[in-house]
């Protein structure tokens, strides 16, 4: 009930100067006739004593001997009348605005609202709580001026009403108090009586030979004054809706940005796996949140803001909700795309308002997050004004704290190379944390968290899952890990399984970092053979090479963006690579090129890629590891996205690092050759497997293979799992 009457409390002062005249039309008046030529009986005892006790009014145009016809119709004669209107004419009908009486105060709202019925409060709410989300007035003057034309309307059709034969008049009497017209013949006998909205429209109806008596010498023409009382508020809407007018609302609007706040953050340090040496930083940060008076009274003070630099999915989001977590103090968290918009000017305000949001519930952590969207370096922008102004206002509010304390801001990105050196200097971001992606001990922590909520086949135990999985995802982030847990699940209940088995977590492996397979890509039987010694080819120059990753998996069938087999490798855990390790693997990559050469003594557009991709890479070992010292020198160069050199060098150098990738290539192509020659029959039986099960395992390669020359533990765990 609460609802409609703040409804009505709202457009009651616009609808109170109407209903005079609505009362009028749905009552026909003090003394007037009512509508229909019908008096229903009164419910009431204390009306029926006051019809009864009325006298006949000779003026009446039913004037006989009967009281009731005789006596002057009521409110409530009219409102028991058996009408059912639907929808948005139920809310605006005389049949509901009969019951309510607009007023300004609210007890007798209340009062008058228990005459409403269940479905009119329910209609009636639903219109308040439409009218309460309009926030502005401006929106709240165009809905009372569509009440107030709907109330017009109302009153010029179901309120109008005509008693009586009225076609042969000569004379009429206009009360202008009652909106009335009584006619008169030529004996001056009353013959009808009509009702009327606005007199000059009656008046242009009447015949020009008719005379037209005026009881009331003053006419108060509320309806153009209506209209008048309105024409501010359409210019102010009109105003508000042009041009300039209408892009600095909307900038406005868009400044007044609400960021994500978190008052309860459940997230702690022990939910984040892994990250060790990044947690041992943010623990301090933490301390300083909790316990600022020790430090205070050292003269320390809280470091401003804290930088989480690292590839994506690593966990520095999740790190910093752990921070806001562990010291128990609201969290503000935005990203950097959010303070971009299209006019010029918001993003430094969106600045302003996230720090001054932060003032207000300080204690707190503030999160931005892709900090580089508006933090690259000024120099390398090309326009970007807006861009600019945002940092600009980021800068000023980092040093513009007039109390710092308990504000901490992190900021994540992925590429801290290209931040201004003005927002990373010291007194800014004056800590730095680097992100790495998970080692063997962090992968197999992750694991284990996210392994908790599965159901395992109990065959092996959690840690022995965690393990397996940590070993066939070695490279991969944390969140890769969970999406490849999370995927298992999913496999296990697409099969109806009751366990989630070591067979669905490498259907995952595949699945997330290979791709779904492409069964509608059909191969015919050539096709099959071709690609099958072409992966062949691949798996034993990997295989039988000490510094390359040894292979997991291989296929002919096509597998996500792969349009051939795919072959899958278990990368090694490495921080540096030496020449004689790129050189084996541009060696491997080759496999598949000579694989075809020697058997098919051509090759197809599968090796052909091979060899560009081979291609690619040894320009990059000669320009960027310098592998060729006598031609080139003991220097390198940088390469753009599009593998073009950044040369500070002229054609002459240019032709000598071709000669010396092609050389490499040469080179590469003649010790895979040799590698091949040496493996032949093992190619072919690997080939013949292939194109029967189509795809091998690790532990089917190495039954057909025998050992590699080196057997890392990392290998030997995989195919023990």
């Amino acid at each position: 009930m609460f609802r409609p009457l703040r409804c009505v409390g709202i457009i009651s002062p616009f609808v109170v100067p109407l209903r005079a005249q609505m009362q009028f039309c749905a009552t026909g008046g003090d003394s007037g006739p009512g509508r229909g030529g019908e008096n229903k009986p009164e419910t009431n005892e204390k009306n029926k004593n006051e019809n009864s006790g009325e006298k006949s009014s000779p003026s009446s145009p039913n004037n006989n001997n009967n009281n009731n016809n005789n006596s002057k119709p009521s409110t409530n004669n009219l409102l028991s009348e058996k009408r059912h209107p639907k929808g948005f004419d139920a809310f605006y009908s005389r049949y509901i605005l009969g019951k309510m009486t607009f007023t300004r105060i609210p007890t007798e709202s209340v009062n008058r609202a228990y005459a409403m019925s269940p479905d009119e409060r329910i209609l009636t709410a639903q219109i308040a709580a439409k009218t309460l989300k309009w926030k502005r007035m401006r929106l709240l003057g165009i809905m009372c001026f569509l009440l107030s034309g709907v109330i017009m309307a109302r009153i010029y059709t179901a309120n109008s009403y005509i008693k009586g034969n009225i076609e042969n008049y000569t004379t009429v009497i206009v009360d202008l108090a009652k909106h009335t017209a009584a006619f008169l013949n030529e004996k001056g006998e009353f013959i009808g009586v009509r009702s009327f909205v606005d007199y000059r429209t009656f008046e242009s109806e009447c015949d020009k030979d008719k005379d037209i008596l005026v009881l009331f010498h003053t006419y108060y023409p509320w309806v153009p004054m209506l209209l008048l009382c309105l024409l501010p508020l359409l210019a102010m809407t009109n105003s508000a809706f042009s041009g300039s007018a209408k892009l600095a609302s909307v900038a406005a609007e868009k400044s007044r940005f609400n960021f994500k706040r978190e008052f309860s953050i459940s997230t702690r340090l022990g939910d984040v796996a892994g990250l060790t040496e990044a947690k041992h930083e943010v623990i301090e940060i933490i301390d300083f949140l909790k316990n600022p008076a020790r430090y205070q009274v050292l003269g320390a003070k809280l470091p401003k803001g804290v930088l989480l630099d690292g590839p994506p999915g690593v966990g520095k989001t999740l790190l910093a909700k752990a921070v806001a977590g562990e010291a128990m103090v609201p969290f503000l968290s935005c990203t950097g795309s959010e303070f971009e918009e299209v006019y010029v000017g918001v993003g430094a305000q969106r600045v302003r308002e996230l720090f001054k949001q932060a003032h207000e519930c300080k204690p707190c952590v503030v999160f931005v997050d892709e900090i580089d969207s508006f933090g690259r370096k000024r120099k390398s922008e090309s326009g970007g004004g807006s861009s600019r102004g945002t940092l600009n206002a980021f800068l000023s509010e980092l040093d513009g704290f007039k109390d710092a304390t308990g504000i901490m801001i992190l900021a994540a990105t992925n590429r801290a190379d290209i931040l201004d050196n003005a927002l990373t200097r010291s007194g800014r971001f004056d800590r730095k944390i680097t992100l790495e992606k998970p080692s063997h001990k962090d992968r197999v922590a992750i694991a284990e968290l996210h392994l908790k909520p599965l159901k395992l086949e109990p065959s092996s135990s959690l840690n022995g899952y965690a393990e397996a999985v940590a070993a066939l995802t070695p490279g991969c982030s944390g969140a890769d890990i969970f999406n490849i847990c999370n995927e298992a699940a999913i496999q296990a209940a697409r099969e109806e399984k009751d366990f989630v088995s070591h067979r669905h977590f490498h259907q995952a492996v595949e699945r997330v970092l290979v791709g779904l397979e492409r069964s509608a890509v059909k191969l015919n039987e050539n096709e099959r053979e071709r690609i099958a010694f072409h992966e062949a080819g691949i798996v034993i120059l990997h295989w039988f090479q000490e510094k390359t990753d040894p292979v997991i998996k291989t296929t002919i069938l096509p597998r996500g963006r792969h349009r051939t087999g795919v072959t899958q490798k278990l990368p090694q855990t490495a921080f540096i690579s030496t020449q004689e390790q790129l050189m084996q693997n541009l060696v491997a990559k080759l496999g598949g090129y000579v694989s075809e050469e020697y058997f098919f003594q051509d090759v197809s557009s599968s090796a052909a890629e091979d060899l560009k991709t081979a291609t690619d890479r040894a320009r990059f070992y000669v320009c960027s590891y310098g592998m060729d010292p006598e031609n080139i020198g003991h220097f390198g160069y940088d390469l753009s996205d599009s593998n073009s050199i950044q040369k500070p060098f002229g054609p002459i150098k240019e032709d000598a690092v071709d000669e010396s990738v092609l050389q490499l290539i040469t080179v590469a192509l003649e010790n895979a050759r040799l590698i091949l020659g040496q493996h032949i029959e093992k190619t072919r039986a690997l080939a013949a497997l292939l194109m029967r099960q189509e795809t091998l395992s690790a532990r089917e390669i190495w039954l057909v293979l025998g050992d590699r020359p080196v057997m890392t533990k990392e290998f030997r765990t995989y195919l023990e799992s």
